[in-house]
C-alpha cells in the first residue's frame, strides 16, 4: 500500500511519480515500465520511490484514489446524478492512459469497489426515491458501478473518439436512466 503522508515533499515526489507513470504509459504502455524508468523519469531516486510506493500498481491505486476523492469532495449527497455521472465520467476520459494503466495492472477490482462506495454516496437520493432496502441497495450499486466500468471500459479501449456525453446517451439509450 502507498505510504504518501501528509508532507509536502512526499506529496510533490508523489506527484512526479505519477505524472511519469501516466506519460511512459502514454508512450509504451504500462507493462513494460520499470521502477528505475519510472524514478528517472521524475526525477527523484529508487529510494525515494520505494518509501512512498510499494510498486507500479501502487502508484495506479495512489492515482486513483486522488480522482475518487477530488470528485466525491466536489459533490454532495443531493447532487444531480447526471452532473456526478458526467464528472466521473469526464475524470477517467482526462487520464485515459491512468485508466489503461488499472486495467492492464488487474486492479479493476479495486476500482469499481471503490466506484461502489462513491456511488452508494452520491445516489443515496435514489435509494430513498425507489424506497429500497439495504441490500437491494447494495445490489443495485454494485450493478451500476459494474455498468459504468464497462461503459468506461468499452470508450477508452475500444471508441476513442467518444465523449463523456456520448457515452452517457448511449447508456441511457439502451439501459434507461
Amino acid at each position: 500500500m502507498y505510504h504518501v503522508g501528509g508532507d509536502k515533499r512526499q506529496e510533490r515526489s508523489a506527484a512526479l511519480i505519477c505524472a511519469s507513470l501516466e506519460k511512459l504509459a502514454e508512450r509504451s504502455g504500462y507493462s513494460g515500465i520499470t521502477i528505475t524508468q519510472l524514478a528517472t523519469e521524475a526525477g527523484v531516486g529508487r529510494a525515494t520511490f520505494y518509501r512512498l510506493f510499494d510498486d507500479k500498481d501502487d502508484v495506479v491505486l495512489y492515482q486513483m484514489e486522488q480522482v475518487f476523492e477530488e470528485l466525491l469532495s466536489r459533490f454532495g449527497p443531493e447532487s444531480d446524478h447526471d452532473e456526478v455521472l458526467l464528472a466521473l465520467l469526464e475524470a477517467w476520459f482526462n487520464r485515459r492512459s491512468l485508466f489503461k494503466s488499472l486495467i492492464n495492472a488487474g486492479l479493476y477490482e479495486g476500482f469499481q469497489a471503490r466506484l461502489v462506495e462513491m456511488l452508494e454516496i452520491k445516489l443515496l437520493a435514489v435509494k430513498e426515491e425507489m424506497r429500497l432496502d439495504d441490500r437491494s441497495w447494495r445490489y443495485f450499486a454494485h450493478m451500476r458501478a459494474g455498468m459504468l466500468f464497462g461503459a468506461l471500459k468499452v470508450a477508452i479501449t475500444h471508441y476513442p473518439e467518444d465523449t463523456p456525453e456520448s457515452v452517457i446517451l448511449s447508456m441511457k439509450r439502451l439501459f434507461g436512466r
